[in-house]
């Protein structure tokens, strides 16, 4: 015999799958595509950190610290990209 506890959380689990499952894209009517990509895209001032002058070569983000005197602030990705602002 199964106990309550196990099977409450079959239940649960079973529901849970069929409630998350994907729903297949709708597309987007050709008459509104213009409205919704105004709300979607990037809006200005919206991204401020894509404004920065990011330093890709972290060596040369370094240099320009030291010369400057301010702190480097870096971001560093899974993939192994280190981008630095100084």
């Amino acid at each position: 015999m199964i106990p309550v506890r196990t099977l409450t959380a079959l239940t649960l689990c079973a529901l849970m799958q069929t409630n998350l499952r994907a729903q297949d894209p709708r597309p987007i009517p050709a008459d509104q595509f213009e409205k919704t990509h105004a709300i979607i895209k990037r809006q200005e001032g919206e991204w401020k950190w894509a404004e920065l002058p990011w330093a890709i070569n972290f060596a040369d983000a370094q240099r320009q610290s030291l010369a400057e005197g301010k702190p480097i602030f870096a971001v560093m990705c899974a993939q192994g990209c280190v981008a630095g602002y100084v």
